[in-house]
Parts: structure tokens; C-alpha cells; sequence
């Protein structure tokens, strides 16, 4: 049964001239975003292992909208789980795929998810997570897939015996491919420093023969 996944690619908007007083804050035109190119240029990446059909959002999540969520500002103690923006994930994973180009609508139902100063999506912020989703013909595809998505992203290949021994996986600090770093500053028309993340931030439910296998490990 296919198996459907949304990813979040997290990035770092380069401001060091910004900083310096060189240059004045990027802004993104959502509607200008050439989302085609950027489709393609995730495809090229995260080419390894099997190939499922990958679409992006007409839109991204920037940093007022992840600081605010946090609780920046309040006063109070930071809500990481809101900063993950998960709702986002949840929210274009719900949404009909289109047949082609492979880019999702998500405009209206992310509308009031975004904050309130940054909503104008012609007049944002540059990117600090991009969301796309995966159809993958099974959960087996869809998680070796993203297994392989350890190696361009600076990672050693993932090992399933030793996740499952329960040993660490942890390794060094992840980084874009610098061919995908030039890509997204051209799409985008700001740069981005190398350091990333890539997520699974929603999917479809999980197989039950893997959660309770999972759990018969864990009472081992």
C-alpha cells in the first residue's frame, strides 16, 4: 500500500551581510518561486535507494513564524513542540496530490497557520524549513529512502540492526550538498550557510507489524 510522508528540510538563511549593514533583509515572493526547480532539485539530492514521487509545497515556513510559535518573546519557557511547526506537515499531507507538476497547493490551509506579521506570503521572510512530500509505494520504500537521505546529507549510511540493538546512531553535524546550497540561494535569491536538517515531520499511519514489533524489541 503506498505510503505517504512529509519532510522538512531545515535551513539557515545566510544574513552575515545583513548583519554587517551591507545589505537590507531578504524578502521572498512566494508567487514568484520557481517550485519546479525546486522540486527537481530535491529529486537530484535525495536520488538513492528507491525513487518516490516527490512534490513540494507553493510555500515555506520562515523564521517569524517558527520564533513566534516557540513562545519568542512571551516571557515565558520556549514550546519547542510548536516551534516544529508539525501542523503544517499534518496539514498538506490531508491534501489531494496533484498529477503533475508536483507542487501541492497548501496556500489556503496554511494561511492561518503562519504568524500574523509574515502571512503576506509575497512579502516574507526567506526559508528556514521546506516542506515536500513523498509517496512511496510502501512504509518499506518510503523508510529505506530515507535512510539513504543520511548520505547526501553528510551522514553514514543508517544501520537497522544497530537501531534495532538499540545502539546510537548519532554522528556529526548535517550539511546541505553544496549543489543543493546554490540551488536554494538562486530559487530563493538568498544565500543559505551549509548546516541542515532533514525531518519527518508527518506521514500517513505507521504499519501496525512494525509499531508492535518495535515495542516487543523495546520489552526485550
Amino acid at each position: 500500500m503506498a505510503f505517504k510522508a512529509v519532510y522538512g528540510l531545515w535551513v539557515a538563511p545566510d544574513f552575515s551581510r545583513v548583519q554587517a549593514g551591507l545589505e537590507e533583509p531578504p524578502r521572498v515572493n512566494h508567487d514568484e518561486i520557481d517550485y519546479v526547480a525546486l522540486r527537481q532539485a530535491l529529486v537530484e539530492t535525495f536520488r538513492y535507494g528507491p525513487r518516490p514521487e516527490i512534490f513540494v509545497a507553493n510555500d515555506t515556513i520562515d523564521q517569524v513564524t517558527m520564533h513566534l510559535r516557540a513562545g519568542a518573546f512571551s516571557g515565558g519557557p520556549p514550546d519547542m513542540e510548536r516551534a516544529q511547526c508539525k501542523e503544517f506537515a499534518e496539514a498538506m499531507l490531508q491534501l489531494k496530490i496533484p498529477q503533475s507538476p508536483g507542487v501541492v497547493d497548501v496556500r489556503k490551509v496554511w494561511a492561518q497557520l503562519h504568524a500574523e506579521p509574515v502571512r503576506d506570503r509575497t512579502f516574507a521572510p526567506p526559508p528556514v524549513i521546506i516542506p515536500f512530500l513523498i509517496k512511496a509505494a510502501d512504509f518499506e520504500d518510503a523508510i529505506i529512502w530515507e535512510s539513504n537521505c543520511r548520505f547526501p546529507m553528510g551522514l553514514r549510511p543508517f544501520d537497522v540492526m544497530e537501531a534495532m540493538e538499540g545502539k546510537d546512531q548519532a554522528d556529526g553535524e548535517t550539511m546541505l550538498p553544496k549543489a543543493l546550497q546554490s540551488k536554494l540561494g538562486d530559487i530563493f535569491g538568498t544565500p543559505f550557510i551549509r548546516p541542515a536538517l532533514l525531518t519527518r515531520m508527518a506521514s500517513n499511519k505507521i504499519p501496525s507489524y512494525v509499531t508492535e514489533g518495535a515495542a516487543r524489541l523495546r520489552g526485550r
